[in-house]
């Protein structure tokens, strides 16, 4: 091994000692893949972002309340100075929140984005793997 730039070694990997697949009875080398488990795993996961996305919520009413989709994120949450009133004191309220509006809902968009990535990459990865292993077993 290659010492750091202290002059020491890495610290070695320390699994605990029931950590799946450690015991190696009756498997081969190599990680043991689920792909069906992983499968079922991306697609629960498909499902949370399409309720997460959503759409545009049914009703515009003030006493909406839960985690919010993007939609209606999107359209309660869009709250200014034309809302608020034009004294003074609304302005900037209806300023404020119109700031915090558009940063969370730009996150909150950027979160599903990245969601989704992740599914792909799960998906990608599973498709990857048994390319690769069947392509090694011909």
């Amino acid at each position: 091994m290659r010492d750091n730039e202290l002059g020491s070694p890495p610290p070695e990997l320390e699994l605990r000692k029931d950590w799946p697949g450690l015991d190696g009875a009756g498997r081969k080398a190599g990680p043991d893949v689920d792909h069906t488990q992983i499968r079922k795993i991306a697609q629960a996961l498909r499902s949370e972002l399409a309720a997460l996305k959503g759409g545009a919520p049914a009703s515009m009413s003030a006493t909406w309340s839960g985690p919010g989709t993007l939609g209606e994120i999107s359209g309660l949450g869009n709250v200014g100075p034309a809302e608020t009133g034009t004294w003074e004191t609304a302005d900037y309220f209806g300023k404020n929140v119109t700031q915090a509006y558009t940063v969370l809902n730009g996150k909150y968009q950027a979160l599903a984005e990245q969601y989704e990535a992740l599914v792909v990459a799960i998906e990608k990865a599973v498709e990857n793997y048994e390319k690769g292993h069947d392509a090694s077993s011909a």
